[in-house]
């Protein structure tokens, strides 16, 4: 237990979980910037889908046309 203890914080080395605080700001940093640029792929693939269909003309038609 008192390992258990001493990985979520060491007062020796100042280290939380095994990173020293600057190590988790760059890590948080890193996965802030990432999940930003993945919203704004989705976001960018949400907008060219909905701006290239045509919302007045079906996608799916089961009869044939008549000529």
């Amino acid at each position: 237990m008192e390992g258990f203890r001493r990985f979520l914080w060491n007062p020796d080395t100042k280290e939380l979980m095994g990173r020293t605080p600057k190590n988790w700001v760059f890590i948080s940093l890193y996965y802030a910037a990432f999940y930003v640029v993945m919203c704004a792929l989705f976001a960018l693939s949400l907008f060219v889908l909905l701006y290239t269909t045509d919302p007045y003309t079906p996608t799916y038609q089961d009869r044939l046309k008549t000529p």
